[in-house]
């Protein structure tokens, strides 16, 4: 028997530049790189003809060298890093150079390690084994190293350095994507030859992307120093709770496995209530159902892992204005993203496409951002949240893209990884399938959702119920009761004599007056009779009043008591009239 089959190397390096890395998604996977090695902070330099990344991370050993130049490896079987597949600082490094000459220099605290990555080389020879080479810094090196952290309190770390001879294509597209990322409409020195950030969108922006990290990331243009500013991260959910309408929610799916490897999706609404979407045909139900985790059935499966789905809507005046409630107004609303958005998102390109923009920025916004291991790796549509069903009221507006969502998951970076797969990563996580996401998960957010936006929904309707009356209402249904036993108030009036005998010389003349008084509401009726005419012949030719106009009417002093009154037919719409004119009143 004879034995085939191997590796072509020329055929895999070749494939590197197939898997569908963009120039900023390479220079991502070396940020990523940096924050997996624990730094506080990134330095990214333009020259002349060079680029370098310069980070104060852990640095690295022989052993970890050796590994990350190991493709397809997997380099953090036991940490929850951004990496997945083993390709990405293989295929960044060959991109950004345009397959030139990479040097890295690393220390960990030990060892000063360059590393020698001679691209052009290994694209002539159609070989990549054993084509890296390690040596020990020079002594001009590390001066220059240690140098470059002069500022930084740690000293170890990685600097990654792409050197040019002649101006390429590649070298022109970094420097457009870096200089877009870090110029901001909101710096007054900020150029005009690129876009800022603001119009950058969503998937190609470094501050949304690793906008949970606590890192500082600068760029260094020494060709232009405007471009020279750190970079402020974006994150939607870093404020306090109370920053939010009706706070930030966190919502729990946990992910099982059946004994025939079927995963089985449960939403954990309360410490007492789940629910997941049963099968139903050849599909799922469309509604969810509640289960007993401590079942049979359910006490038998294995949990693989589990999906913290993050809603929230951040406080806007505009939207509703908690000190001073308004009804929900989309003209009023206009396009402000709220004080936060309006610093890293623009939603004007001009006056005349200005609409264009805000549709763009809507589009993001309406999508749910994929979150691993800290990185937010893509986005995805929900099925019942579409962007055009946005530009209908004001409420669909609100509940599709104000209230936020995000979905995110933590795993040790392995190629099995259960949660990976049902999320759709591929080698290049950017390119995630989210076709493959299960309906039972997506049901399941979307239910959250919508379940959250009731929540702010039904709190913009408290709001707007006026909160004074509230309490005043509770003492006037006791007095409202009283005409019916109208009976009550005569004790009342028995028991006034017993002050009145104290002064002796008043004797039994004084119950004829109370006689007086109780003869007194025969003038009320009368003056009632005299109103009603005037206000009949002037609204009941005009409008009839409805009984689900009757709040409408009081409120705007439309008609008076007596009017409103008389145009009801049963005791029970007047006596509710009476509720509500006595709390106007």
């Amino acid at each position: 028997m004879q034995s085939i089959g191997d590796i072509n190397e020329q055929g895999l390096i070749t494939d590197i530049d197939k898997r569908g890395f963009s120039v900023f998604q390479c220079w991502c996977e070396l940020i990523a790189n940096s924050i997996d090695a624990r730094c506080k902070n990134i330095e990214i330099k333009i020259g002349a003809n060079n680029l370098k990344l310069i980070d104060d991370g852990r640095g690295m050993n022989i052993q970890k060298l050796t590994n990350m130049w190991s493709l397809f490896r997997q380099n953090h079987l036991e940490d929850k890093s951004m990496g997945i597949s083993g390709l990405g600082a293989k295929s960044a490094t060959k991109i950004l150079s345009d397959n030139n000459e990479v040097i890295m220099y690393t220390y960990d605290g030990n060892n000063y390690t360059s590393v020698i990555i001679p691209w052009n080389i290994i694209m002539n020879e159609g070989v990549y084994t054993q084509k890296i080479n390690m040596r020990s810094m020079t002594y001009d090196e590390i001066t220059n190293f240690n140098k470059e952290r002069e500022f930084y309190d740690n000293k170890t770390g990685t600097t990654i350095i792409f050197s040019f001879e002649t101006e390429t294509d590649k070298f022109n597209e970094s420097i457009t994507v870096l200089r877009q990322n870090f110029n901001s409409s909101n710096n007054s020195k900020y150029s005009l030859c690129y876009k800022t950030k603001q119009f950058i969108q969503y998937k190609e922006r470094f501050d949304i992307i690793f906008g949970k990290f606590n890192v500082n990331i600068k760029l260094n243009d020494a060709t232009d120093a405007s471009y020279s500013v750190n970079l402020e991260l974006y994150n939607y959910f870093c404020g306090e709770s109370h920053k939010y309408y009706k706070g930030l929610s966190r919502d729990r799916i946990h992910v099982y496995s059946d004994n025939s490897g079927n995963n089985i999706y449960v939403w954990e609404k309360t410490e007492d209530e789940f629910y997941h979407f049963d099968l139903a045909g050849k599909g799922y139900s469309k509604t969810k159902s509640q289960i007993n985790l401590e079942s049979h059935k359910y006490s038998e499966m294995t949990k693989i892992g589990e999906f913290i789905i993050t809603n929230g809507m951040r406080k806007n005046n505009k939207i509703m204005n908690e000190q001073h409630p308004n009804h929900l107004c989309k003209s009023q609303l206009g396009q402000d993203l709220g004080d936060y958005d309006n610093m890293f998102f623009e939603t004007k390109l001009s006056e005349s496409k200005s609409s264009c923009r805000f549709d763009m920025v809507k589009a993001d916004f309406a999508k749910v951002s994929i979150e691993r291991n800290g990185q937010v790796i893509n986005w995805m549509k929900l099925p019942n949240f579409k962007t055009s069903s946005a530009r209908g009221d004001i409420k669909s507006l609100l509940k599709t893209i104000y209230l936020r969502t995000e979905i995110s998951y933590e795993v040790y970076s392995q190629h099995s990884n259960k949660l990976d797969k049902i999320i759709g990563i591929q080698s290049n996580k950017n390119q995630l399938n989210v076709d493959v996401i299960p309906v039972p998960l997506i049901r399941l957010i979307e239910d959250i959702k919508t379940n959250k936006w009731c929540e702010i929904n039904n709190y913009f309707k408290e709001l707007l119920t006026p909160p004074e009356p509230e309490p005043e209402p509770e003492p006037e249904p006791e007095s409202e009761p009283e005409p019916e036993p109208e009976p009550e108030p005569e004790p009342e009036s028995e028991s006034e004599p017993e002050p009145e005998p104290e002064p002796e010389s008043e004797s039994e003349s004084e119950p004829e007056p109370e006689a007086e008084a109780e003869a007194e509401p025969e003038p009320e009726p009368e003056v009632e009779p005299e109103a009603e005419p005037e206000v009949e012949a002037e609204v009941e030719p005009e409008v009839e009043v409805e009984h689900d106009d009757m709040i409408e009417y009081l409120f705007c002093r439309k008609y008076d008591f007596e009017t409103i009154q008389n145009k009801i037919d049963t005791e029970e719409k007047k006596e509710l009239v009476r509720k509500l004119y006595n709390i106007i009143r």
